[in-house]
């Protein structure tokens, strides 16, 4: 696309301005309270639909990392994550949606020195795992990725990111098996963790 005089945007980054407008909007009003979370899930679905994939993924994680730099306490970060697991986890079918598998992909991805930062990236892996019900499942690979990553954040210097980590992993528990990862992983820090 071509620039226009003058610091005017072209068309084609207009287009998209526009389009990541009505998101921004969507998360400002989602952070105030769950109540309205069903509406704004539907505006996003259909915002989404109308967008490119990777320009939506782009706008939806740069909007999320806003709400993981925040304290845990934090009521509207909390609130702002709890949304964006149920829009997240909201597109039904056989297949894994894409929407899914990215923000899968760039959570577990996600290295940081800052603690908020890794209780987030826990949290709201354990949101989404939540969001999708008992009855859900997920790619093998995925479930993989996501064990291997909070095996990892176990062993973290926070005492809440192992709390978080620990949360996330009991949906990928396998009860029955007594060389399950999860169980032996909650075996270990039940007799050892400070």
């Amino acid at each position: 696309a071509s620039r226009q005089r003058g610091g005017g945007v072209s068309a084609t980054a207009s287009n998209s301005m526009m389009l990541h407008g009505p998101m921004y909007t969507i998360m400002s009003n989602v952070q105030l309270n769950e109540t309205s979370h069903k509406k704004y899930v539907k505006e996003l679905k259909q915002l989404y639909a109308k967008m490119d994939h990777d320009a939506f993924m782009f706008t939806f994680i740069k909007m999320i990392k806003t709400a993981m730099v925040a304290d845990e306490g934090n009521e509207y970060a909390d609130t702002t994550l709890l949304f964006c697991s149920k829009f997240v986890s909201s597109y039904d079918g056989e297949d894994t949606h894409p929407v899914l598998i990215d923000m899968c992909k760039w959570l577990l991805t996600t290295i940081s020195r800052n603690p908020h930062i890794r209780f987030r990236i826990c949290q709201f892996v354990n949101m989404i795992l939540k969001a999708l019900g008992q009855e859900a499942a997920l790619d093998d690979a995925i479930c993989d990725r996501i064990l291997e990553y909070m095996l990892h954040r176990l062993h973290d210097t926070s005492p809440n990111v192992r709390v978080q980590a620990i949360l996330a992993m009991q949906r990928l528990q396998v009860p029955d098996n007594p060389d399950d990862p999860v169980l032996r992983a909650y075996q270990f820090h039940l007799c050892s963790d400070p």
